[in-house]
């Protein structure tokens, strides 16, 4: 009698863990967030997306795993391209796949360790989060919000100022 299959996300040390069975569900889930319009130009970009997804199945699925965290949800909805970073230049154009899993891997786990759920967010929403508020004579009141960086880069963050 075969054991039921191992619920998602399977540990990447586990020996299913580069089973394209258990890749597949989830990068056709996330291709669509990571191209979400409906353009030829997107449905290509998706292919390649799942295509290379398949290419690297043990380190894909350690990044799924990764952000499967319940608390990343509000940062991934505002900025789904983190599915893909494993398929791109990050950090340094000279980042073998292994590399750049480690250095998101130790990124998001900084975050879940370190940030409070409200604050992951409210940083990921479009108003931010409001640091504080002043006011200066003459020149009125001012708000300092922290929101996600406008570049889509794991770890930046932006200080704006309000009127």
């Amino acid at each position: 009698m075969q054991s039921a299959p191992a619920p998602w996300p399977v540990p990447p040390s586990s020996p299913e863990a580069a089973s394209p069975v258990r890749l597949w569900p989830e990068l056709l889930r996330t291709a669509h967030l990571v191209y979400p319009e409906a353009t030829r130009h997107n449905k290509l970009n998706r292919l390649k997306y799942l295509l290379r997804g398949l290419l690297l199945a043990p380190s894909s699925l350690a990044l799924l795993e990764i952000l499967a965290a319940p608390k990343l949800r509000p940062l991934l909805a505002a900025r789904p391209r983190v599915y893909s970073r494993l398929q791109w230049p990050y950090l340094d154009v000279r980042f073998r796949t292994e590399s750049k899993l480690a250095a998101l891997r130790a990124h998001h786990t900084f975050l879940l360790s370190t940030f409070p759920d409200s604050l992951l967010t409210a940083i990921s929403s479009p108003e931010g989060f409001r640091l504080c508020s002043f006011e200066l004579e003459e020149l009125g009141s001012y708000t300092v919000l922290l929101k996600a960086g406008l570049f889509e880069k794991e770890g930046e963050l932006s200080l704006s100022l309000f009127e």
